[in-house]
């Protein structure tokens, strides 16, 4: 259910994000981001618990590798919006 409501979230913030203004894209996909690490946590848990993992949300190849992106700027600590991003803790 919980995959389910993720893929379905997934994929109308992939449609809003082909209709908005290019600046309003970063924001959309640290949303898609955000989601996406805690569909994988919620995955894991499941699996650890001996149940079939779903599958992955379907997201457009052009927007996964934007997103994918922010999910490494964010497990590496860069601001949102910042290109090249400035490690959290120091001055910007």
């Amino acid at each position: 259910l919980i995959a389910a409501a993720t893929s379905i979230h997934l994929e109308v913030l992939a449609n809003v994000w082909e209709r908005v203004p290019a600046q309003a894209r970063p924001a959309i996909e640290g949303v898609m981001a955000r989601a996406l690490t805690r569909h994988e946590k919620r995955v894991q848990a499941l699996e650890q618990r001996g149940i079939e993992a779903p599958r992955p949300p379907v997201i457009p190849e052009r927007i996964r590798e934007r997103v994918e992106e922010k999910i490494g700027q964010q497990l590496e600590g860069i601001p949102p919006g910042v290109p090249g991003g400035v490690p959290s803790g120091q001055p910007w």
